[in-house]
């Protein structure tokens, strides 16, 4: 199977979606005996069900993940058991607070309508091919930070600007992930001689640390200055922490916040056009919604959470379909693929678990299917389909 992944690695998750529907889903990659490459690979949504929820203490991240993903220090994607346990129960706490909710409102409103639409609309203008990953990704990558550090970099701009602190963040997960699929003992000899893609992981980890440090001081002395813990940023409720605590838990949330949610608007939108039919239904929903003040079709209109509390086809695909919780629905198949392996499948040291597909390569097959054909097309308000 190696040879086969080299030579199609410009379509790496598509091979390896056709790859795992051959095998029902789920297959053991077995790598060369002396690299420490052996992965159970799964896209199945009762096995990611089975791991991720029903099961997750069964599956701790590790001593090579630790060291894979050491830039995340001890922040929740890193930890296990009762250190988990507690960072998410206290990322739970402070993301349900009413200043927080306001917040993520108050941001994202903002953030849409004075730069957002006005690119959009100035790119339309122009006439020019927009690459729609890149607007949505920047968009994200400074909604997220200025949620969770309070502090806007500006990655959306008319000129798409190089922002240093994005740029190491992109960078550095890339060469993360490759750390995980390379042998072991390789990134580590580039590591220690500070050689290819090491020696930018080195960089980038000095611009990323730089960055957050600068926060957690301007966040520290304006706390002080103004004596006050009420904000709507992640980062104001943790300040009773020490600094090292604080940059592992601000660069974890800033990780979870800006793939998750920049990938899944990508995908909102291209289901969108490949299902004109709920587009329109949208549309319309959206155009008996609006402001009666608010007449004209070419007039650009931003809703707030109280105007669009009611509808029905628009807040579906937006709530429910970002998430990984399409993903579950089919749990409820008397299927159990990962029961064939059991509760109690043994892993020896060198092998490790991924699911490399369901982020991508299986939405085609599982999400259109369940978010779209089944739910949408009738304008119905069935769940869990």
């Amino acid at each position: 199977m190696l040879p086969t992944i080299i030579t199609n690695n410009n379509r790496l998750l598509d091979h390896l979606t056709s790859v795992l529907r051959e095998f029902n889903d789920t297959l053991m990659f077995k790598g060369p005996w002396f690299c420490g490459m052996d992965y159970l690979l799964t896209c199945s949504p009762d096995n990611a069900n089975h791991m991720f929820n029903h099961h997750f203490s069964n599956y701790p991240k590790g001593k090579l993940f630790n060291e894979v993903f050491e830039l995340l220090g001890d922040g929740i994607f890193n930890v296990d058991g009762d250190k988990w346990m507690d960072q998410r129960r206290m990322a739970q706490i402070h993301m349900k607070t009413s200043s927080f909710r306001s917040s993520i409102e108050e941001c994202t409103r903002d953030k849409v309508s004075k730069v957002l639409l006005p690119l959009l609309n100035k790119m339309a203008g122009s006439g020019k091919v927009v690459d729609v990953n890149e607007v949505l990704t920047r968009f994200t990558f400074d909604t997220t930070c200025k949620l969770v550090m309070g502090v806007d970099p500006g990655c959306l701009a008319s000129e798409f600007p190089g922002i240093p602190f994005a740029k190491a963040v992109d960078e550095i997960e890339q060469a993360l992930v490759v750390r995980y699929i390379v042998p072991t003992f390789w990134w580590k000899l580039q590591r220690r001689f500070r050689l290819g893609r090491e020696k930018k992981v080195a960089e980038d980890e000095e611009v990323i640390e730089s960055f957050i440090a600068q926060c957690i001081r301007e966040k520290r002395a304006s706390v002080k200055d103004n004596n006050q813990q009420v904000c709507g940023d992640l980062m104001t409720p943790y300040m009773d922490h020490d600094d090292k605590f604080l940059r592992d838990t601000l660069l974890n949330f800033l990780v979870a916040g800006k793939d998750t949610i920049g990938a899944a608007l990508v995908w909102l939108f291209w289901l969108l056009t490949n299902n004109p039919d709920v587009e329109n239904k949208i549309l319309e929903e959206l155009r008996r919604g609006r402001p009666s003040s608010k007449v004209s079709d070419d007039e650009m209109i931003v809703f707030n959470s109280e105007e669009i509390e009611g509808l029905v086809i628009c807040t579906q695909p937006c709530a429910k379909r970002l998430g990984f919780t399409l993903l579950w629905h089919s749990a409820k198949s008397k299927r159990r693929r990962m029961m064939s392996y059991r509760v109690d499948i043994k892993f020896a040291q060198d092998q490790r678990l991924s699911s490399p597909c369901i982020r991508w390569g299986e939405w085609r097959q599982y999400g259109e299917r369940t978010a779209w054909s089944s739910s949408l097309r009738d304008g119905s308000r069935r769940r869990g389909h």
